[in-house]
């Protein structure tokens, strides 16, 4: 007797690693798809995809980077856009949106709109960046951020009001409603002149691919196809100094994108009292 159940506890021992291990390979693989999909890997060759039920931008092109600071993909293109945002051609504009793909995420896309809310992105920005990529708890909680942020151009208390207030809260909803429309999938995303969605890719790819449909569109005609911008002739920049006018950067709730201007501080009466708690 003794004997049979030794049998049975062993096969059943067999049975449950034998589950664990079907479900650890079926994790695995999706997390290497997700980073193969991130990188571009089975986009097919296709550098960007056009939205059909969309009007192009012509008088004024709008160009949105759809981000997460925890993204490795993102933190090789930054640098890149940094300079693009330097050097901007006339007439085009540039903003960034952070999804909220989950519950950690969208905790990084409160924090983004609140900072920009209190015109303290720019101070925080970068210091984000290198702190997200040591991939320690200091964004875990509302009280851990508001504790690496205190001091930065904005203080712990403010921080936290802006938070938990509601206009920041209606547009995360607005920037996760845009991303659901254009179909966001992965980061970094870049949307051109309200028609154009170029994938997750090589930062260079990237780049070359945006300035091609801007200097195109610039230019009066329509982009060349994704295989013509793909090739490996070398693409001439065509970009031409010029400034962004103020009014187009600013957001309206018709808008999901939130620019990175400065935008006045939301009434106090939409602002709850700080929790001492964090918010999970």
């Amino acid at each position: 007797m003794a004997k049979r159940k030794h049998k049975q506890d062993r096969s059943v021992e067999i049975v449950r690693w034998s589950i664990l291990g079907s479900v650890g390979l079926v994790i695995a693989a999706f997390l290497v798809y997700a980073i193969l999909y991130t990188l571009g890997v089975f986009d097919g060759g296709a550098k960007y995809s056009t939205l059909a039920d969309r009007e192009i931008q012509s008088d004024h092109i709008e160009v949105i980077e759809f981000f997460s600071y925890e993204c490795i993909a993102c933190q090789r293109l930054e640098q890149r856009l940094q300079d693009f945002e330097s050097n901007l051609p006339e007439n085009v504009s540039f903003s960034r949106v952070h999804v909220a793909f989950n519950v950690q995420v969208r905790r990084m896309a409160t924090m983004h709109v609140a900072l920009q809310l209190s015109d303290a992105l720019d101070q925080n920005h970068d210091r984000i960046f290198e702190e997200a990529g040591k991939r320690n708890n200091t964004f875990a909680s509302r009280d851990r951020i508001g504790d690496f942020l205190d001091g930065h151009g904005i203080t712990k208390t403010r921080f936290e009001n802006l938070y938990q207030g509601d206009r920041v809260r209606r547009l995360v909803d607005l920037n996760n409603q845009k991303v659901r429309e254009i179909g966001i999938l992965g980061t970094p995303t870049l949307f051109v002149a309200n028609k154009y969605v170029i994938h997750p890719n090589d930062p260079p790819v990237m780049m070359q691919t945006l300035h091609q449909i801007i200097d195109d569109i610039r230019a009066g005609r329509l982009p060349v196809t994704e295989e013509e911008i793909t090739s490996d002739d070398e693409l001439e920049s065509t970009e031409e100094d010029g400034s962004v006018d103020e009014g187009e950067e600013t957001t309206s709730n018709e808008d999901a994108s939130v620019s990175d201007e400065p935008i006045d501080e939301p009434n106090s009466s939409e602002d709850p009292p700080v929790e001492d708690e964090s918010v999970e």
